[in-house]
């Protein structure tokens, strides 16, 4: 058996009824009491009035109008009312009356308790007299004083009832946002750690990973090459491979101790690995060229000046993610690097690739996540970041900037 607001108990026969239904019935059976206490006193059936009778069909009228207060609780009140003004038992207007000040603590109650006031007044005419009445100011204190008990007592605890269900009611509300709201932040933490990972993942395995593939495709084209030159290739495989191996272990152990810690609010400035510089540019071209594409590094830096850290990280991952790119989608191609700028004028990165000489298969399939990554790391250090196809070739523009030493830190 089970209880309480929305419950279902267990019944004869193994139905479940609502525990409002049983609280309906038992309200039911209260008004059907009170018609039934009518007849108390009356002697034989016989002798019972016709006044007696009408009466109790009107209480009895009320009682089983009880089974719909919920739905209508006013009509019912109202009804209740009417059959106490012409003599029937107040029993079930009394329970009208809770289930009103449950539900309406508004001008509705005050209709209904005004309207129940006037019930017992015409009532108490009709059974004793008004002359009895003011006849004896003691017992008219004694009927007033009844009758405000007759009256507020189911108003003020049904009051108290309704205000309490709207309490426990709002605090439950306020329990499932609360836990709605804490799902959600769990969630978001979760995809932002996933989004973390991905990218550390693709930051430290991409670069690698494509010039592995490059330096592999080049021996499987080229199946006439000398003992020297297949060597030279593996060498540079291995190695790479290496490389490659060394960053993803460092990045695995550092997610793994660091799996207890929030989402660093700037992530472009929570890396994982020792952070490259713009001064890295020129090694990362190199190794490029080694690889087997023709990039051409051109500078236009104020000399002795370097832009702030974070920008200068920024740079290297526009680049390295373009030259990325080329080694995967424009192999036998040419690049091309620009980096330009000056203090207070912002940095200008940009990457121009042609188009390969002959159209071929990429040799690593893309996701499309380097891009999206990089421009959430150039928004971060508040740049913008532009990428297209050109007539000639491919196109990655990174405008970053480049604040006097006087303008303040980066956003």
């Amino acid at each position: 058996m089970e209880t309480g607001d929305g419950s279902v108990v267990e019944v004869a026969g193994g139905r479940r009824w609502p525990w409002a239904r049983l609280r309906d019935l038992a309200f039911v059976a209260l008004g059907v009491l009170g018609a039934a206490t009518l007849f108390v006193g009356e002697g034989p059936v016989a002798d019972i009035p016709t006044g007696t009778w009408l009466q109790a069909l009107g209480t009895l009228t009320v009682a089983v109008a009880l089974w719909w207060r919920r739905r209508y609780p006013v009509r019912v009140a109202l009804l209740g009312c009417v059959v106490v003004a012409v003599g029937g038992s107040w029993l079930p207007l009394w329970l009208a009356l809770l289930t009103v000040a449950i539900r309406h603590r508004d001008r509705w109650l005050a209709l209904v308790v005004a309207a129940a006031l006037v019930a017992l007044v015409v009532n108490g005419a009709t059974e004793i007299g008004l002359d009895l009445v003011f006849a004896d100011p003691l017992y008219a204190v004694v009927t007033a004083a009844f009758a405000v008990v007759m009256i507020g007592f189911p108003a003020l605890l049904g009051a108290y009832l309704g205000a309490r269900r709207d309490l426990v009611q709002s605090l439950q509300e306020r329990v499932a946002q609360t836990q709605a709201e804490q799902r959600l932040r769990v969630e978001q933490t979760r995809q932002a750690e996933r989004t973390r990972i991905a990218r550390e993942m693709h930051d430290v395995l991409a670069h690698r990973m494509s010039l592995v593939a490059l330096h592999a495709g080049g021996l499987e084209v080229n199946p006439a090459a000398g003992p020297a030159e297949v060597e030279e290739s593996a060498a540079l495989i291995r190695t790479t491979a290496r490389q490659a191996l060394e960053e993803l272990r460092t990045v695995l152990g550092v997610l793994r101790a660091d799996t207890s810690l929030p989402e660093p609010v700037d992530p472009a400035e929570a890396e994982l690995l020792p952070q490259p510089t713009l001064a890295d540019v020129d090694r990362l071209v190199r190794a490029s060229a080694e690889a087997g594409v023709a990039v051409q590094l051109h500078t236009d830096l104020p000399t002795g000046q370097t832009p702030p850290p974070l920008v200068g990280r920024t740079a290297h991952r526009v680049v390295r993610e373009a030259l990325t790119n080329v080694h995967k989608h424009a192999a036998g191609g040419t690049a091309t690097v620009l980096l330009a700028g000056e203090p207070g004028g912002g940095l200008q990165v940009r990457v121009h690739n042609s188009a390969p000489a002959t159209a071929a298969a990429p040799l690593v399939p893309g996701a499309g996540l380097g891009l999206l990554g990089l421009r959430e790391r150039v928004e971060l250090v508040g740049g913008r970041l532009s990428t297209g196809a050109q007539p000639d070739g491919f196109l990655v523009h990174a405008d970053l900037p480049w604040p006097d030493r006087g303008d303040g830190d980066l956003p």
